[in-house]
């Protein structure tokens, strides 16, 4: 974690000093990754953690993909993301829990929204487990981003209207 530490405030992913909420989600980020991360600079394609909704990069063909392309992705994310909002266990066993029953609620595939939501999320098309994912973020940093995706989403899908 310390190695780590240091390639992020290198890169200047963090700053230094590290604050506490840093050190924190930088453990949770190198635990979650497991062997994703061989060496420390491995950390660095989890940045995406370490910025807000606002400032996360969104891997344009992950999004054409697997946001813009199924036609009814962002509705499923927007109404995802109501659950999300009424939910106040983030645990990562939790959010597995909440994800399936709302899928099977919904009579879809868990196929039709966990690829959407994991570019929304992370930025990019695959990384070290989703909920594990959602669990790191935090329940308002999810909502944040997935409201900034939805928008990028309604945006695009306007210029393609126009």
């Amino acid at each position: 974690v310390k190695l780590c530490e240091e390639f992020l405030t290198r890169a200047g992913v963090v700053q230094t000093p590290i604050s506490e909420l840093h050190q924190s989600k930088i453990a949770e980020v190198v635990k979650a990754a497991e062997d994703r991360i061989e060496m420390a600079g491995d950390i660095l394609q989890f940045e995406g953690f370490f910025v807000t909704a606002a400032e996360l990069d969104l891997d344009e063909k992950a999004f054409q993909k697997r946001l813009v392309k199924p036609e009814n992705a962002g509705h499923l994310l927007a109404e995802y993301v109501k659950i999300l909002a009424a939910t106040d266990d983030f645990s990562a066993a939790n959010m597995e829990h909440v994800l399936k029953a709302w899928v099977e609620q919904q009579g879809i595939k868990i196929g039709d929204i966990i690829h959407a939501l994991r570019v929304a999320l992370t930025g990019k098309p695959a990384g070290f487990g989703m909920f594990e994912s959602m669990q790191v973020l935090g329940k308002e940093e999810c909502l944040a981003r997935i409201r900034v995706a939805l928008e990028k989403l309604e945006h695009a899908q306007n210029r393609v209207d126009a």
